[in-house]
């Protein structure tokens, strides 16, 4: 890798799906807070309606009804200090959480970075035992080839070199 783990850090924080949930959350909150605002407000609507009657004695029996209609809701008043505790507190968990992810990603990547490291470093010292063992069972097998080894030394020393091939394919 020749990649900082600063910038696979930065990386993971702009692809991480669990973040974007935060910053949705909080992008909803934020429109929730606005519609309470608006809720506070008096509302104007138009209404017409028509109106039938079945009394006998009335000249016109059927009418329509058309008018403004205010209304303004007090009780939203009450509720305004109640509301606006909540949408702290909610503001503060959102907060909370984005801040805990954020920290878990970073734990994740820099773990991720050091293992990977270490797997390497690992693999690079089983291929160097790996190579030192063939050059040891290569030359105990010339020493034997020249009578001044015996079979069983060089035996020995090829299975070792077998041994040092196998932990570097388990690494690798």
């Amino acid at each position: 890798l020749k990649v900082s783990a600063d910038d696979l850090n930065k990386l993971a924080m702009l692809n991480r799906p669990e973040l974007r949930t935060i910053t949705y959350e909080q992008m909803n909150l934020d429109l929730d807070k606005k519609a309470q605002t608006l809720q506070m407000l008096p509302s104007i609507g138009p209404f017409i309606s028509a109106n039938v009657t079945t009394n006998d004695l009335v000249l016109n029996r059927d009418w329509v009804n058309a008018g403004m209609r205010a209304s303004w809701d007090l009780m939203g008043l009450f509720r305004q200090g109640a509301n606006k505790s909540f949408f702290k507190a909610s503001d503060a968990l959102l907060d909370a959480r984005a801040l805990a992810l954020t920290q878990a990603i970073g734990t994740q990547v820099h773990v991720a970075h050091e293992r990977y490291h270490l797997l390497r470093d690992e693999v690079n010292s089983a291929r160097d035992f790996r190579n030192v063992s063939r050059k040891i069972s290569q030359s105990m097998s010339d020493e034997a080839s020249a009578g001044n080894r015996g079979v069983q030394d060089e035996v020995f020393e090829e299975m070792n070199s077998l041994l040092a091939e196998l932990r570097y394919d388990t690494k690798f």
